[in-house]
């Protein structure tokens, strides 16, 4: 269950906002494509494949179109709960710039009245040690009219991650190394109060307490038990 806490968390979001606007306005993809919603219109299809340009541009290290991506005014919040970004070069830097990254897509949802786009994924995370670290995530990226990234929102928990180990005592030795020199990078490149804060948002998360509630709110929306659903 743990591998699939956002998804869960995501579906509760996308449902949550599917009461609030025209939920024919809301579809879904698995990760082969599938339609797991009503079927995708242009419009929607269209923004899929523009949430697909920064994950892209992130595996290629190319900072510069990554750049491009964000409305001046816009921002990162990565984790949702710790300090937001407004400067998106300095996080590039810290964040990207020394790993190598790919993005396992599980589930993506699109809702085009609000150009609003969801993605469910792993990310694995080579760092420059070797080793490598697998994080779930849920990824909400909201454009403005211009197609430029108002918020990128990243919704993942520290205890959700884990080492991607071949070798028990080798691999995991790398990921220590490789995470630990992450940790000193957000000190350094953005000073001690903001790396403290970030740190305390790393805690930010469902746990236990969260969990139970996703479990009792889905099993309440299937139900058709809104007054519960109203109570959480």
């Amino acid at each position: 269950f743990s591998r699939t806490l956002p998804v869960f968390t995501l579906c509760m979001v996308i449902l949550v906002q599917a009461w609030l606007v025209n939920a024919e306005d809301v579809c879904a993809l698995d990760n082969s494509g599938r339609e797991i919603s009503r079927p995708l219109d242009k419009e929607s299809l269209r923004l899929l494949d523009l949430a697909k340009v920064s994950p892209t541009l992130v595996g290629k290290h190319d900072k510069t179109g990554w750049l491009q991506l964000f409305d001046p005014e816009g921002i990162i919040e990565d984790p949702v709960g710790a300090p937001v970004h407004k400067d998106f070069s300095r996080f590039y830097e810290t964040f990207i710039a020394p790993n190598d990254i790919v993005f396992d897509l599980n589930y993506e949802w699109v809702d085009k009245a609000r150009k609003l786009v969801y993605r469910a994924v792993d990310i694995h995370i080579t760092f420059p040690s070797g080793g490598i670290q697998v994080q779930p995530v849920v990824i909400r990226y909201e454009y403005n009219k211009n197609d430029k990234l108002n918020s990128l929102r990243a919704f993942w928990q520290m205890t959700k991650g884990y080492p991607l180990a071949k070798t028990a005592v080798l691999d995991h030795l790398k990921y220590a190394a490789g995470a630990t020199v992450a940790f000193v990078k957000v000190f350094n490149n953005f000073g001690l109060s903001w790396g403290l804060q970030y740190v305390k948002g790393l805690g930010a998360g469902l746990f236990s307490g969260g969990e139970s509630c996703v479990r009792k709110f889905f099993d309440a929306y299937n139900k058709n038990n809104f007054q519960a659903i109203e109570a959480l």
